[in-house]
């Protein structure tokens, strides 16, 4: 081959060597733009000013016709159908795509039915798990409260909608913001029924925060609330719910004291009402409160109270749960003789249940009790009725076994 040949051939090889790479950049370059494009659309749909055939041109600032706005309504309840559709069939970027230019529509009519879509299509967001749309319409929210407030327009319709909107897309430290300032409005005009709807909304939006401690005190308002006016029938079951909610308040806050308060009070509320069948489990649990605060005889009392209440209820689950915390109280304070015979009543009040696996346990804690005191015969005794139990339910035999087979 000739030389010049041998040249034209290398030129070439680099000549498609070099497009092939510039093609290849320019490809990269192509994907990164469109990429960005497209996170940029997905990141501020609703802050781009696109054009939509619907809308005026937005060079153009003027009010809309109200044939323009029916046009709009119309088309708006379209693609919610639409969209509906879409996320129904699996096409969630479909679905959201149709859904932001409603919302785009929606803030043309104005910023009450904005706020009122962003909320609902917010809320389909968070429970489709739609990170980037949900922060997406959060931020549009925080933009109109932002705004409305430099405007000086925190009007109370305006707030209701606004506080409603960041409940639904669960940006709750928002919302919470936002009733407090209603809340303080409310007590201006001393309306004490919209001042109770209130604080019940901030109750529930702290404790779905689990924020128990300023939840305890806007339950406790509520408590005082409505305690000044139980003539109404509402108020009274409203009493019992806020008093039901205020024991697992302080349950969580693990504050007993506080706790057993409240269930006093809430046990005069049931036998007010008549509710007697609640009482014994409360009782019990007012035990265990007296327990963890170490006063074992009003623990006593309060679980003897419960069994007694109970048994006359023929509540028979709730006078053996009585009855075994009452013995496991009375074995824990070194009280064996009294532990032993509530274990004993414990084993009647099972067997009437028939509760097996409650009188299995009580066999084994009764023989182990034995033990300690050195009445070996008792304890094998116990022992072998709980072994016999374990073999009808096929459970804990091998224990049982061993226990028995020490006294061999």
């Amino acid at each position: 081959m000739k030389p010049d040949s041998n040249k034209n051939l290398r030129l070439n090889l680099f000549t498609i060597i070099l497009l092939n790479l510039i093609v290849n950049i320019v490809d990269f370059s192509l994907s990164i733009n469109l990429l960005a494009t497209a996170q940029s659309n997905t990141t501020n749909a609703l802050e781009i000013p696109a054009h939509d055939p619907l809308l005026p041109p937005p060079n153009i600032e003027r009010d809309l016709s109200p044939l323009e706005i029916r046009r709009i309504r119309r088309e708006i309840t379209n693609i919610n159908q639409q969209a509906t559709t879409e996320l129904g069939n699996g096409n969630p970027e479909i679905a959201f795509q149709l859904w932001f230019r409603e919302l785009r529509l929606q803030r043309a009519l104005g910023i009450k039915e904005e706020i009122t879509a962003l909320g609902r299509i917010g809320g389909i967001a968070w429970q489709q798990n739609r990170g980037v749309e949900l922060r997406t319409i959060a931020e549009r929210l925080i933009v109109i409260e932002q705004e409305a407030q430099t405007e000086n327009n925190f009007n109370s319709e305006f707030l209701s909608t606004i506080g409603l909107a960041y409940q639904q897309v669960k940006y709750l430290d928002r919302a919470i913001n936002i009733y407090k300032i209603i809340l303080k409005e409310i007590r201006q005009q001393e309306d004490v029924v919209a001042e109770q709807k209130n604080l019940e909304v901030l109750g529930k939006l702290y404790l779905a925060q689990f924020d128990y401690l300023p939840a305890a005190s806007i339950y406790e308002e509520l408590v005082s609330l409505v305690e000044n006016n139980l003539t109404k029938e509402e108020n009274k079951q409203s009493l019992e719910t806020y008093l039901v909610e205020l024991v697992e308040i302080y349950h969580h806050l693990k504050q007993p004291e506080a706790a057993i308060k409240i269930k006093k009070q809430l046990i005069d509320q049931y036998i007010t009402e008549g509710k007697i069948t609640s009482i014994a489990t409360l009782k019990i649990s007012l035990g265990n409160d007296y327990q963890n605060l170490e006063q074992p005889q009003l623990a006593s009392q309060s679980y003897q109270e419960a069994y007694t209440l109970a048994s006359s209820l023929q509540q028979v689950a709730l006078a053996t749960d009585a009855l075994n915390q009452l013995a496991i109280l009375y074995q824990q304070e070194n009280q064996l003789e009294l532990a032993i015979a509530t274990y004993q009543q414990l084993i009647d009040t099972s067997e009437k249940a028939n509760n097996f696996y409650g009188l299995m346990n009580a066999y084994d804690s009764l023989g182990n009790i034995y033990l300690e005191i050195k009445d070996y015969s008792q304890a094998l005794a116990s022992f072998e009725a709980g072994l016999a139990i374990a073999k009808s339910i096929n459970y804990r035999v091998d224990y049982f076994t061993d226990k028995i087979q020490q006294f061999n």
